[in-house]
């Protein structure tokens, strides 16, 4: 192995959070976020859903648990896409071909060799790249955050700065692009008013915040970006109560619950083409899709995943528009109402997660595409985390089937940028100009009764 172990997980917590988290340099991708019990026993649950080696994000296939997605998330259409600029200027992508015929699917094709791991240059989607762990007075994006980060720390700090450089042409994509992304264990708080309890969601233990910057730094005029983490959760199959033996390691009895910006708009789903690739629509929630399956997420208790779910399953995208006046500083707390987006609660383990966000949506995939349990861990991604393993039923080793966990997207539409009916919803067309500095973040919050 190098000096530089792109596969080590890097450690961080808060003296004031029960929440933990670690990542990988590889990807950029969540391994985990550990919640200490609330009774203050030894008993810990492991809410992001990921293989027990971490080298298996690499060695067991593109299954996308838990990366950085970039430099476009979700679904384009393959092929050349030409787009003329306000300025006069025509902008040419040429996305190649990965997942289906005719889709170009988060950032397109791996290399068939990866970057060095002690380069800054980083060739490929951005789930394929080796992220460097920078000090924070090397940052060029986020020097002068009130965030360190140490490389090298001996004892777990509490956030971390990461950062790569894309080429110019790199998939197909225009710009030399520098991208820096933050992750931050943060003290317990709330949602409104600093309180840390909550009648429904019981005591904050803590949020995780990441937030992604990028610039130019070439010449080009501008280039599609649309970065996300594809991390996956389950509060339940980590659990030793003996009402989670009954769901199996699965996330169907999680409630969801999607929040407005304006409830006057309220919250839409994309409509998507027969390559499942946005088509330019969006389509009220109380209706149900082609296949009669119920996308009413915004209901006021929220909706059970298995409620009104058929075989098809969700991977859809959910947008509400941009929220403006959001606090935007480095410091603020960005765990505040106006900005909450999204809650996730297991009845079963009294565990909820809320996320809060200034992008206009996101994609909600219940890994459908995994093969049913008990999956062999040679065809989902690796074995399974031995932690998840003690609500699933099956011999040898098994991998991390359908519904094990739900993928939580956050980012802009895709397709934003070809379809001008969707910038009102996307607050733009998901496209960086040259001296602009991209800027978006979610924060997942841990609650526990």
């Amino acid at each position: 192995m190098p000096a530089y172990d792109p596969f080590k997980p890097i450690h961080l917590q808060h003296p004031h959070a029960r929440l933990r988290a670690s990542v990988i340099p590889f990807g950029l991708t969540i391994q985990s976020l550990t919640l200490d019990s609330a009774d203050g026993g030894e008993q810990q649950t492991d809410l992001i859903v990921a293989p027990q080696n971490p080298k298996d994000h690499l060695d067991a296939g593109r299954n996308f648990f838990g990366p950085v997605i970039g430099r476009f998330a979700n679904r384009l259409p393959a092929g050349n896409l030409k787009l003329d600029l306000a300025d006069g200027q025509r902008l040419n992508v040429d996305v190649p071909e990965f997942s289906a015929g005719g889709v170009s699917l988060h950032g397109g094709p791996a290399p068939a060799s990866l970057s060095s791991p002690d380069s800054i240059e980083q060739k490929g989607p951005f789930d394929r790249a080796i992220w460097q762990h920078v000090a924070d007075a090397d940052s060029q994006l986020f020097f002068n955050s009130g965030y360190t980060s140490q490389p090298g720390a001996e004892s777990p700090a509490s956030s971390a700065i990461f950062a790569i450089e894309s080429p110019h042409g790199d998939n197909g994509y225009p710009g030399r692009l520098r991208v820096e992304v933050l992750v931050a264990v943060l003290p317990a708080s709330a949602a409104t008013e600093g309180e840390t309890r909550s009648p429904l969601l019981g005591t904050s233990e803590g949020s995780f915040l990441i937030r992604y910057r990028a610039k130019i730094l070439d010449d080009v005029a501008a280039t599609p970006l649309n970065l996300t983490q594809h991390w996956g959760f389950n509060l339940s199959s980590s659990s030793t109560k003996p009402e989670a033996r009954s769901e199996q390691g699965r996330i169907d009895k999680h409630i969801v619950q999607l929040y407005p910006v304006d409830p006057a708009k309220g919250v839409k789903r994309l409509g998507l083409d027969a390559k499942m690739i946005a088509d330019g629509t969006v389509i009220d929630l109380s209706k149900p899709d082609d296949e009669g399956q119920r996308h009413d997420w915004d209901a006021p208790d929220g909706k059970v995943i298995d409620h009104g779910r058929l075989s098809s399953g969700y991977d859809h995208f959910y947008v509400w528009g941009p929220a403006g006046g959001l606090a935007s500083s480095d410091a603020a707390d960005l765990c505040h109402e106006r900005a909450r987006r999204m809650r996730v609660t297991s009845d079963t383990t009294g565990i909820s997660l809320t996320f809060h966000s200034n992008q206009a949506g996101t994609q909600i995939y219940c890994t459908e595409g995994q093969p049913p349990a008990p999956a062999p861990a040679d065809k989902s991604g690796g074995e399974m985390k031995y932690v998840h393993r003690r609500n699933v039923e099956g011999e040898g080793k098994l991998g991390n089937g359908q519904r094990s966990a739900i993928m939580i997207e956050f980012g802009a539409p895709h397709c934003g940028f070809l379809h001008s009916s969707l910038e009102q919803w996307g607050g733009g067309a998901s496209l960086l100009k040259k001296g602009e500095v991209y800027d978006n973040w979610v924060t997942c919050q841990a609650w526990q009764k």
